[in-house]
């Protein structure tokens, strides 16, 4: 059900910026401003690896027929006068537009070298969107909440040729998502410290909040005091063994829906020593929700 709530709330957010630009009650002003906050916002922020992001094309190139209506006709109509309860509406969409903005915009912090830690691509088999990352609550609502360690913690998903992480927006089974089994590779060099790979995969929808929350996963030491972290993985599936280096590019193991997930995905992070959460970097660019990676073998 919060798949369904997540693709109905980004598309109401869709059809709400369409038809401002076609409210004849307002100015033309005012149109795009309230237009290109609310734009700007759900581009960034809807949940478009649930509905696929080939929709957001569809619907930029709706928005921009609809803008440029809006002042053609804008030069020749007279903007309508407005009662205080419309300006005082407007006035609120407005401003809870720049709040909305300024909350993607600060959760999309690019940080400064070399607090940031570049690494690999964990995942290389097609096209991949984060479907929670970022430095606030706007786009990593779960993990900005959760231990020190995992505030910057990224889920990865696979997207199909429609751009959407599964077939249908809430699936009934775990094989209908592009990502589940997919091959999990070392983002970085280091050594093998810890793993867990005994955990069943937990039904969709229903996290497994009995055992370890992490499901299946393996911990990498690197840099001597960086500690990599990749979880929800399929039972059996994971090679090495604590105590065993591994190189950039070595298979740890399979993607799974294993540990308190409601739908499989990759969690990744990394924390320091003191186990504090450090931010990564992916083809150096910070990895935030809705940022789409592309890897062809």
């Amino acid at each position: 059900m919060l798949n369904y709530g997540l693709a109905i709330a980004s598309m109401i957010g869709a059809i709400l910026a369409v038809s401002v630009l076609l409210n004849r009650n307002l100015g033309l002003g005012r149109k795009l401003l309230a237009t290109g906050i609310l734009s700007w916002g759900i581009w960034m922020g809807a949940a478009w690896f649930l509905v696929g992001f080939q929709l957001r094309s569809i619907w930029l190139g709706i928005l921009v027929l609809a803008g440029a209506y809006a002042i053609f006709h804008g030069r020749s109509q007279k903007s309508v006068h407005l009662t205080l309860i419309k300006k005082v509406g407007w006035n609120l969409l407005t401003i809870l537009g720049l709040l909305f903005l300024m909350g993607l915009l600060l959760g999309r912090w690019y940080p400064p070298i070399p607090s940031a830690i570049q690494v690999e691509m964990p995942l290389r088999k097609g096209v991949y969107a984060i479907s929670q990352g970022g430095s606030n609550g706007a786009t990593n609502p779960i993990h900005h909440g959760a231990v020190q360690s995992e505030r910057l913690a990224i889920d990865w998903v696979k997207l199909n040729g429609w751009g959407s992480r599964a077939s249908g927006i809430n699936p009934g089974n775990l094989d209908q998502h592009e990502i589940f089994r997919d091959t999990v590779f070392s983002p970085i060099d280091g050594i093998m410290i810890d793993r867990c790979d005994s955990v069943p995969n937990a039904k969709l929808g229903h996290p497994d909040t009995l055992n370890n929350p992490l499901g299946n996963f393996v911990r990498i030491n690197f840099r001597d005091s960086l500690e990599l972290v990749l979880a929800h993985l399929q039972p059996a599936s994971i090679s090495p063994v604590p105590g065993d280096s591994v190189q950039i590019g070595d298979v740890l193991g399979l993607v799974g829906n294993s540990g308190e997930v409601s739908e499989p995905h990759l969690q990744m992070s990394i924390s320091n020593d003191r186990g504090w959460a450090v931010p990564i970097l992916i083809e150096g660019v910070f990895p935030v929700l809705n940022r789409r990676f592309y890897y062809s073998p």
